[in-house]
């Protein structure tokens, strides 16, 4: 063997034990400049257990990542295991291929401390504050990169999330458990295959799922279901606004389809369609400083039928309220409660009367007039069509203010039917109600409604309506009994700002009498009375065709001092 093979078999083998020492040492090399990096871009401490990594078949596995808080005893980030998988010789053809992606238990604390100011807040100040590096100066537009980025398998396996938010009253807690997400065929060709995406969780105690097909990355575009369930509302309370009620109780479920796709329309979408259903059950609304809730309703149902957040037209399958329980009461002063609903919370009614405010100057005459909406590039507001609303229930309400104790009204076997709102009002919508009264009897209005200007036409009929439940309300000592029934044709129309009303029908009253608070026997009895032709027309006229009394009977008692009972009476 000639000296110079020699030589180049000792300088091969040299090279070879240095490369496999350096191969050797790669992972500590690797560990070490990881830890040093992240601790000078954090000013926090980190610890790795061990990376272990292979350049031929590309894979890396780093373990027991940790993260610290400023206080180097908490965690802020870590993780079990970080497995990645590439393959070296895509590079070759300008693609970063990731064959497989897997994160194993990591754990994320955040902690909001005020508005603005959150536990990793002195993180981002030192990466704002870190030198940027040099950028080329040029004048032409950045060409669009002709390297392509595809991931095959990405895997995060029972992640836990916990976000505590002490910046608001009083403080709450949210945490993310057994996060699951699985994606696949991820990638920027325009010519590669369509992703996958799978999510599992639970957010506190309620079960969340998100599942996509179809994802394309060039462009955006991805068609998913979503759905979150036994989402107590009552976490979100201290995130509401001042409101004149006060949630006390709900629950939420949501199941909804989405497609979208970004482009050049509203918003950046080209497409954005969403359709579901919404629920929500045990709702409990009540007035502040009251103990019981003023609203209760088991159920309420919402149908998404289509939102395009494109062309920004909402429909809705239907609105279902069932079981609804309304409460109002009026006071001795007079005011009804659900009447302070109308307010802004804090706003009572002044002491003295607000000064005058001088006239304001006229302003100066345009010269263009303002440019509609459309034209000045603004979005056009969302329209709205509702196709069914259905609320059933009672409504009860107790007045304070007429007798003691409270006269109680009580509406029952409530049930409303409004076909095909529309906002804005486009077209009448269509109204069916029934009720049970106070005391029996029942009320039905069927007919088509006009919001904007007020056009409503409306067939009323009302059988065996009790008179009793609302002696409270007459202004003389007698109390009447007996049954109220009536049919009727009504228009009520507001046109140029000016109020008509027209009422055509006939109605009919049985068996009233009249009586005083203490009498036993009725004086005044009558055991039909009909109004038939009755014709109403406010402003104008007020007109009956014929009245017929059957069987009155009159009972005139005059007593010693020379006082009628009929006198007493009223």
């Amino acid at each position: 063997m000639s000296r110079r093979l020699k030589r180049a078999l000792i300088v091969l083998a040299a090279l070879l034990v240095a490369g496999a020492a350096f191969l050797w040492a790669l992972p500590e090399i690797v560990k070490w400049q990881a830890v040093k990096q992240i601790a000078a871009l954090t000013g926090r401490q980190v610890g790795i257990e061990d990376i272990d990594a292979n350049v031929f078949t590309g894979r890396i596995a780093i373990k027991n990542f940790r993260l610290a808080e400023p206080d180097p005893a908490q965690t802020f980030v870590g993780f079990e295991r970080l497995d990645v998988r590439v393959v070296p010789w895509s590079l070759v053809r300008r693609t970063i291929r990731i064959a497989e992606l897997r994160l194993t238990a990591p754990t994320v604390n955040l902690v909001r401390l005020s508005p603005t100011e959150f536990n990793f807040s002195d993180i981002l100040q030192r990466v704002a504050a870190a030198p940027a590096p040099p950028k080329a100066r040029s004048t032409e537009p950045a060409a669009p990169s002709r390297w392509v980025v595809a991931l095959d398998q990405f895997a995060l396996i029972r992640a836990s999330i916990s976000a505590r938010d002490r910046a608001v009253t009083p403080p709450s807690e949210w945490k993310i458990r057994d996060l699951t997400i699985e994606a696949g065929n991820l990638t920027t060709s325009p010519a590669g295959p369509l992703g996958t995406l799978a999510v599992h969780g639970a957010l506190n105690e309620s079960p969340v799922e998100f599942s996509a097909q179809d994802i394309d990355l060039t462009p955006t575009s991805f068609a998913g279901k979503f759905s979150i369930q036994n989402f107590n509302l009552l976490q979100v309370r201290p995130y509401l606004p001042p409101l004149p009620v006060a949630l006390e109780a709900g629950v939420a479920g949501v199941n909804m389809a989405v497609k979208l796709e970004l482009g050049k329309g509203p918003g950046g979408l080209a497409t954005g369609l969403v359709t579901g259903d919404v629920a929500l059950t045990s709702l409990a609304l009540s007035q502040p400083g009251k103990d019981a809730p003023f609203l209760s309703v088991p159920r309420v149902g919402v149908g998404l039928r289509e939102v395009n957040l494109v062309s920004r037209v909402v429909t809705l399958s239907m609105v279902d309220v069932e079981g609804l329980d309304l409460r109002a009461v009026r006071d001795k002063q007079e005011q009804i409660d659900l009447m302070d609903l109308t307010k802004t919370p804090g706003e009572s009614k002044p002491a003295t009367a607000p000064a005058p405010k001088p006239a304001p100057k006229p302003a100066p005459a345009a010269t263009n007039p303002p440019a509609p909406a459309a034209a000045k590039g603004e979005s056009p507001d969302y329209k709205i069509t509702i196709e069914k609303i259905g609320v059933k229930g009672v409504v009860t309400f107790t007045d304070e203010s007429v007798s003691t104790p409270p006269t109680v009204l009580k509406v029952t076997d409530l049930d409303v039917k409004v076909d095909d709102v529309t906002w804005p009002a486009i077209r009448p919508l269509n109204l069916a109600l029934t009720m049970g009264l106070p005391g029996g009897g029942k009320f039905g209005a069927k007919g088509p409604v006009q919001i904007e200007p007020l056009d409503v036409t409306l067939a009323v009929t009302t059988r065996d309506a009790p008179i009793e439940p609302y002696r409270a309300y007459f202004p003389f000592p007698a109390s009447f009994s007996g049954k109220f029934n009536g049919d009727s044709q009504n228009r009520i129309r507001v046109a140029n700002g000016k109020f008509t009303a027209l009422s055509r029908g006939n109605s009919w009253a049985t068996n009233l009498a009249v009586k005083g608070p203490d009498d036993r026997d009725a004086p005044l009895k009558l055991e039909r009375m009909e109004l038939t032709g009755i014709d109403f027309g406010w402003p104008t006229h007020a007109r009956v065709a014929k009245v017929l009394l059957r069987k009155p009977s009159n009972e005139i008692d005059r007593a010693a001092d020379g006082s009628l009972n009929v006198q007493k009476l009223f």
